[in-house]
C-alpha cells in the first residue's frame, strides 16, 4: 500500500458476493475468520474455491481496468525502467561474463581479442533490446554510454 502496509489479500464486494482472494491456506483461514465475525447472519455459508496459479492466469476474469489503474504514465515507466537497466548494466561491467571468457567487460575490453568479444556481446544486448520495439521501454534503451565507458565508442556501427 502507499503507506507501506503489506497487503495479505483482497476483499471484493459485488451485488451478489463477497470474495476473499489470498495466496495461501493460512491467509484464507485468517481472512475467513475476520469476515465471518462481521458477516454472520448477513450472508450464506461460504463457497470455497481453490485455484492454482495457472488456473488464475487462464481465468477469463477481466483485470484490465485494475491493471490500467495501477499503470504509471508512459514517460515515468520508461524513466524507471531505463534507470533500472542503467544500474544493472553499470554493475555488469565489473562482473565476469561467461561469453567473455569469464572476464568482466571492462577487463576484456583492454585486449584485442577481448574487445572483439565485448563488441559482439554489446551488439547482442542491443539486438535483444531492439526486438522489443521502440515503443517498449526496454526496446528504446540507449546503450551508447556503455560503448563509450568501455572505450569502444568509435567501433560502434
Amino acid at each position: 500500500m502507499d503507506d507501506g502496509a503489506i497487503v495479505l489479500g483482497t476483499v471484493e464486494l459485488t451485488a451478489n458476493a463477497v470474495t476473499l482472494s489470498v495466496n495461501s491456506e493460512a491467509r484464507a483461514a485468517r481472512g475467513r475468520a475476520l469476515l465471518e465475525s462481521v458477516l454472520t447472519g448477513l450472508v450464506r455459508a461460504p463457497l470455497i474455491e481453490r485455484q492454482t496459479v495457472e488456473q488464475m492466469m487462464a481465468s477469463p476474469r477481466d483485470r484490465s481496468s485494475a491493471q490500467d489503474a495501477l499503470r504509471l504514465p508512459p514517460d515515468e515507466e520508461r524513466r524507471i525502467i531505463h534507470q533500472g537497466l542503467t544500474d544493472h548494466y553499470r554493475r555488469t561491467l565489473d562482473e565476469p561474463i561467461p561469453s567473455l571468457g569469464n572476464q568482466s567487460p571492462r577487463k576484456a575490453a583492454k585486449t584485442g581479442k577481448g574487445r572483439e568479444k565485448v563488441i559482439g556481446w554489446l551488439k547482442m544486448l542491443e539486438n535483444h533490446s531492439a526486438q522489443q520495439g521502440r515503443d517498449d521501454p526496454v526496446g528504446s534503451y540507449d546503450f551508447t554510454w556503455i560503448w563509450k565507458e568501455l572505450g569502444l565508442g568509435d567501433e560502434r556501427r
